[in-house]
């Protein structure tokens, strides 16, 4: 069965990608190709492990039947805004400029100064002093079913960590878009923060953030790609290549960051390739297991599809339930190894079963679809901006559900305003402070 499945996306992926203009970005066809690399994980995963699995029809009709559906949107989507008539913004059009020097120190400064603190915070909070990775595990252990916010970084530092992963794509944004005019110092700066804004995304023992942000800046460097060059141009072979290169040190450095970020190896687990297709291969056997027998839904209405809205309101004494974690059921998938992840699929059927399955997944595949088209042919940089920062909620589909728990609440707004604001002020400047002394002018 699991052949079946990968066979059938291989199909879609080749389908979705001639008929949406050949274009590797397209959100359902990456999404077709992030499960087309889960599934040839999990088969990999079955053989290394010696665990044989046996699917069931109905786990694979629901994955290959949704994600037919949502190539057909991006299909159609795709042929619809090929047609219409959108003017794109040219470079030129856009007033734009570098971050200033002055403030590359400053925002370097800022970043080091968060790094520093959130990692004191870890230490203080795990009560491990040793080797970080030490403190980093213990952390992860406490925190990881924690219903209160005992360990919940100061109030000060939440806010500041939300600015830190818009700095990481603020500057991403900066030195894709200016890339060609930039000094050699200025690059430097840029590299610098990029990097210690990913070490700020480890160090709170979690490596997902960090991945979301590099993903966004991916997007980013495709969309801008797009505006100069006043709309969609196919890649070369040899960037594709280079591309699958990066993606492969990319997987390597994920596996090799486990123990830092407060994982640890097992002696069933032991090589980089063995970790990632445990990591990203099990998925569909644990949505397997999971539809032979679905455990009864909560009284919460979409508590696992909209968890992150509905926490944001508990937070904010509009609804008087108690705070709640949603992390699945640990099951065994074979070879001495447990996981609890389900892809999205599992999110929406546990709300609201299988109509719900059908109905969520469409409706995010539409949205996606347009904004993304939209975005590729008008080309402005808020839009780039704003659809690069959901870009994560597809390429992670096959691990789990990220569009309506995470892009669709307060807390994604959170992190969007900070780096539109940013935006705004540092690059666009159309917010302009003078010196002290003078009053100020906003243009």
């Amino acid at each position: 069965m699991i052949y079946i499945l990968t066979g059938s996306l291989l199909v879609l992926f080749i389908a979705s990608y001639f008929f949406s203009g050949r274009d590797f970005f397209a959100p359902m066809t990456v999404q077709v190709m992030s499960f087309l690399f889960s599934g040839l994980m999990c088969i990999y995963f079955m053989h290394s492990f010696d665990a044989p699995y046996r699917f069931h029809w109905n786990s694979i009709a629901i994955i290959i039947s949704c994600l037919a559906l949502s190539v057909l949107i991006g299909i159609l989507t795709h042929q619809v805004f090929n047609k219409l008539k959108i003017r794109p913004y040219a470079q030129s059009e856009i007033n734009v400029s570098p971050i200033s020097n002055g403030m590359n120190i400053a925002i370097l400064v800022l970043v080091i100064f968060i790094a520093l603190w959130e990692a004191m915070e870890v230490r203080r909070m795990s009560g491990v002093f040793g080797n970080y990775a030490e403190s980093a595990l213990a952390y992860r252990n406490l925190s990881y079913r924690s219903t209160t916010d005992e360990y919940d970084f100061p109030f000060l530092l939440r806010q500041l960590l939300p600015v830190a992963q818009a700095i990481f794509v603020l500057y991403g944004f900066d030195l894709f878009r200016f890339r060609k005019v930039l000094s050699l110092s200025a690059k430097i700066i840029h590299i610098c923060v990029i990097g210690i804004c990913i070490l700020i995304g480890l160090l709170g023992a979690g490596r997902h953030t960090t991945v979301d942000q590099l993903i966004a800046c991916i997007c980013i460097f495709h969309l801008l790609r797009c505006q100069a060059q006043h709309g969609y141009r196919k890649y070369s072979f040899k960037f594709l290549l280079r591309i699958f290169i990066i993606v492969c040190i990319a997987l390597w450095a994920f596996s090799a960051l486990k123990t830092f970020v407060g994982r640890e190896w097992t002696s069933v687990v032991s090589t980089p390739l063995d970790y990632i297709s445990y990591y990203t291969g099990t998925e569909f056997i644990t949505f397997d297991i999971y539809l032979q027998d679905p455990p009864p839904p909560t009284s919460v209405f979409g508590q696992h599809t909209f968890r992150s809205l509905i926490l944001n309101l508990i937070n904010f004494g509009i609804l008087d339930i108690p705070r709640f974690i949603t992390r699945g059921k640990f099951v065994s998938v074979g070879g001495g190894q447990i996981n609890n992840v389900y892809t999205l699929f599992k999110t929406y059927h546990y709300d609201f079963g299988i109509a719900g399955i059908y109905i969520l997944h469409m409706t995010a595949s539409v949205f996606l679809s347009v904004f993304y088209e939209y975005t590729k042919k008008k080309c402005g940089n808020i839009a780039i901006i704003t659809f690069s920062t959901m870009y994560y909620s597809i390429v992670l589909t096959f691990f789990a559900e990220y569009f309506f728990s995470n892009v669709i609440s307060i807390t994604f707004l959170k992190q969007l305003l900070p780096l539109l604001v940013l935006y705004e002020c540092l690059i666009r400047k159309r917010i302009r402070v003078k010196l002290p002394g003078r009053n100020r002018h906003f243009k």
